[in-house]
């Protein structure tokens, strides 16, 4: 049966056959390609944060001993553990790594009841490597209920792209086996049972398909190769240092699933027109299916109305083929969906950068030197470096500043009035903000600039300092203060600001007092450790001494530094001579020098002249304004250039499903259109309803694949809090427009292709074709 039906069939259908041959390496090729590239990104990720922060999954912090390490070790779960003391706390710290990652949430609270004894953990804190395990999609109870929308944005995209290559081997399946429904017909008729013709078909489909899908996927582990050393070179190219150089991976399940794949859809695109033919009667099969109208033929007065008997032709023949145009279909929108979708993530992620940084920032800074604080040298920070910084030329001002992450208790009495109508802290929407009883618990980032951009910070800001006893002398706190015991004092200026973003979106905010501007006002700090340090949850660690922070005046505006100020956080700026001896109690931060030039043009002389004066020290970085403006369209560049590539590839997988369609189905149409002919349809009219068919081949993936987009755009902008004028102005219409021009010309060009051989056939030859092909 298989040299009688299937190889005499190849035999004489040799263009087919390599058209599917050839349709199953492109698929083969890409989908191996696409898989290989997305696993290569996620390793390397992976092996950038082991490099970077380690490859721990969860942390127990505090009273440690190896008794502890004991415990651990023999939890069922936990496959290796280790104890050590971190430098900067001093404090011990329990690295766990376990067999099972997924339940490391619930494995480490319970090593921490265990390992502490009393109370809940004993004051053993717990820590977990939360970027480590998004990789794996092991999420926190927190991050289940709001997960990373990124990771699952990449992993969307690698299984539309999937499906659609998928769809792409059934087409050029569905084409062939359609005009083969005759052929299948006169088996059955002479007694062939659909398993028997089932087997043939697999045996075909296999034989034109196995090698091809074999080739085609070390032709993907080669694309894939030189992908990464294209990547590679581009960082390269950018200055981009990395802790982990790339390294190339092709796993045996990354073979193993695009074979799958692939061997999968075209068993499946083998298997279907025999389920098919199983339903039709021997006389159904064998005039090849084709002439059984829809049960209800569906009328279309507006097209009819709009374009005449041609419209409604044209429409009512789609309908009756819309099985044969499924999956074409289906593969064009989500061709146009992913390509219009990632350009307009595109420009919503531009417009945020532009806004949150570049915009923002532009006259705050011009370079940032920062020293490492494991790495201070003795005399390389503090006031002598200052000074030699704001005395080199072409520096307009330099300030020092530390940060730290705190919280703050908040009495509900003290919330302006302003805030209280608004309903409370509470009352805004996604603030980090909680309630704990009678009081609130809010972020406090505190800011310690040296003394002289303090004053200044406050000329220009307005904020008026009461106890001060000289411009020269700095912050003196009132008499009877004692930082170094309990009950220490902290001296600040409060940022009495929180964003209404009930009334105002993210690029007009409007702000409302965050505290009642009350004079003598202290709040009780608690600085951020542990699991709280990871996330910045407001469940602060308390401290061993109670901080305080007596606030000395209101102001309404940050610090004009390069840093990103939460918009519901309760910002404290703090002098360096009020601060000094609280230090012990926070612990060393890096130092950052802010330094704003004359001018654009004084930047890299300025620059050169730090880097001299740093010499060969440790522990330092210096950032250029102009070169992360630089380097940020760089990196956006090859972004739209790799994505491109793989928008482009899935767009041309669509335009060649529908062409193939398009064309196939036309040239097994001759009947029909020699019977339009036959009755007095001029040649016009037939290619005027050729045309209208390519026409709604194409409008209505383009139309519904730009209609997903609507709440796609509108999810993005929300997100981003811009306004929908501003991406209206940014509308990414010229390469959309492009892309949609691109498949009316392809589906046109199938039709008129297919229109032409109709008009020059033999209309009684045609007519005489009980086959229809």
């Amino acid at each position: 049966m298989w040299r009688l039906f299937s190889l005499d069939y190849i035999r004489r259908n040799r263009a087919a056959c390599i058209s599917i041959a050839v349709t199953a390496l492109i698929a083969s090729f890409l989908i191996s390609a696409i898989s290989g590239i997305f696993y290569n990104m996620w390793e390397d990720e992976n092996r950038l944060i082991a490099a970077e922060e380690g490859d721990w999954q969860g942390r127990l912090r505090g009273d440690l001993n190896a008794e502890a390490l004991a415990v651990a070790e023999s939890f069922d779960n936990v496959s290796r553990a280790e104890l050590a003391a971190d430098q900067e706390s001093g404090e011990m710290v329990l690295s766990l790594w376990f067999e099972n990652p997924r339940s490391v949430y619930q494995d480490t609270e319970q090593l921490a009841r265990l390992i502490g004894g009393n109370g809940e953990d004993g004051g053993v804190s717990t820590q977990y490597h939360h970027k480590l395990l998004n990789q794996y999609l092991i999420f926190s109870p927190e991050e289940k209920e709001n997960p990373p929308q990124l990771l699952f944005l990449y992993l969307g995209f690698l299984t539309v792209v999937c499906i659609s290559l998928a769809m792409m081997i059934h087409s050029a399946f569905a084409v062939t086996m359609e005009s083969r429904m005759q052929q299948l017909g006169m088996m059955k008729s002479v007694g062939a049972a659909p398993a028997q013709i089932r087997t043939v078909l697999l045996q075909e489909a296999m034989a034109l398909c196995l090698f091809p899908v074999l080739a085609g996927i070390p032709l993907g582990a080669g694309s894939c190769y030189w992908f990464m050393r294209m990547a590679g070179s581009l960082a390269e190219n950018l200055g981009v240092s990395r802790a982990v150089g790339a390294v190339f991976y092709f796993p045996a399940p990354v073979v193993l699933l695009s074979l799958a794949v692939c061997l999968s859809t075209v068993w499946i695109s083998a298997w279907l027109p025999a389920g098919r033919l199983a339903g039709l009667t021997p006389l159904e099969a064998v005039r090849g299916g084709r002439e059984a109208a829809p049960m209800k033929m569906r009328r279309f007065r507006l097209i009819a109305g709009m374009f005449g008997i041609e419209g409604e032709l044209a429409r009512k023949s789609l309908y009756a083929r819309r099985r044969a145009f499924r999956t074409a279909g289906i593969s064009l929108t989500l061709a146009c969906f992913v390509f219009s979708a990632f350009l307009n993530f595109e420009v919503v992620s531009y417009l945020h950068t532009y806004h949150t940084f570049f915009e923002r920032y532009q006259d705050t800074w011009d370079l940032l030197l920062t020293l490492d604080k494991r790495t201070e040298r003795e005399g390389m920070a503090g006031h002598g470096l200052l000074e030699a910084l704001r005395g080199l030329d072409g520096v307009e001002s330099c300030a020092e500043y530390r940060k730290y992450q705190a919280h703050v208790r908040l009495p509900a009495d003290m919330v302006s009035q302003e805030l209280e109508a608004l309903g409370g802290p509470l009352g805004l929407t996604d603030t980090g903000i909680v309630r704990d009883g009678r009081d609130y618990l809010a972020r406090a980032p505190l800011v310690v600039l040296d003394d002289v951009s303090f004053r200044e910070y406050c000329r220009e800001s307005g904020a008026e300092l009461g106890p001060w006893t000289g411009p020269e002398a700095g912050v003196k706190l009132e008499p009877g203060d004692d930082l170094s015991t309990g009950g220490t004092r902290i001296p600040v200026v409060a940022v009495n600001r929180i964003w209404d973003n009930i009334n105002s979106r993210y690029k007009n905010r409007q702000y409302v007092p965050y505290l009642k501007a009350e004079d003598g006002l202290e709040l009780e700090l608690a600085q951020v450790t542990g699991r709280a340090a990871e996330d910045e949850s407001p469940d602060p660690a308390p401290a061993q001494d109670p901080l305080k922070a007596r606030i000395l005046a209101y102001s309404d505006l940050p610090p004009d530094l390069r840093e990103e100020y939460e918009d519901f956080a309760l910002v404290l700026v703090a002098p360096e001579s009020g601060f000094r001896n609280a230090e012990t109690a926070f612990g060393k931060a890096d130092r950052h020098f802010n330094i704003l030039t004359d001018s654009d043009e004084a930047i890299d002389g300025v620059q050169a002249q730090i880097e001299g004066m740093m010499g060969s020290a440790p522990g330092w970085e210096m950032e250029n304004r102009l070169n992360e403006e630089a380097f940020n369209e760089a990196v956006r560049t090859g972004y739209k250039l790799v994505m491109g590539i793989l928008c482009g590839t899935l767009a041309l997988v669509g335009l060649s499903n529908v062409f193939a369609n398009a064309l196939g189905s036309i040239t097994q149409r001759k009947r029909e259109f020699a019977r339009y002919l036959s009755v007095g349809m001029t040649p016009g009219s037939v290619r005027k309803m050729l045309a209208l068919e390519a026409f709604y081949v194409c409008a209505k993936p383009v139309a519904v694949s730009l209609l997903l987009n609507i709440p796609f755009v509108a999810y993005c902008l929300r997100a981003s809090l811009l306004m929908p004028g501003e991406y209206l102005a940014n509308l990414p219409v010229l390469p959309i427009g492009i892309f949609v021009l691109s498949i009316f010309l392809a589906v046109g060009t199938a039709y008129w292709i297919g229109g032409r051989r109709i008009l020059r056939g033999d209309l009684v030859g045609m007519l005489r074709d009980g086959t229809q092909i």
